[in-house]
């Protein structure tokens, strides 16, 4: 089996870091797509504002807790916050 990175850790970081800009892109859009303010999704998940705005820029590591408490007030299903844009036009 063929490796696609040389440097396991490395792998795993640069998968980490592509899957928190794909939650903070898909949050920031189904956000905005609603018309809610980061204030509003925070009072819905009791989060700080501040954690949403990290969160939106791919600062922070969210838990699944968090995911599905964001899903639950942008009322879509979790999974749909861990798919990629390019992914999401053929569902």
């Amino acid at each position: 089996m063929k490796r696609i990175f040389s440097y396991p850790r490395l792998g795993a970081y640069l998968i980490q870091v592509s899957l928190q800009k794909t939650i903070a892109k898909n949050v920031r859009a189904l956000r905005i797509g609603r018309g809610m303010r980061q204030s509003d999704i925070a009072v819905l998940t009791d989060l700080p504002r501040t954690y949403i705005s990290h969160l939106e820029k791919g600062e922070v590591n969210v838990t699944v807790e968090t995911i599905e408490r964001i899903a639950l007030a942008l009322k879509v299903n979790p999974l749909i916050l861990l798919i990629d844009e390019a992914f999401q036009s053929i569902t």
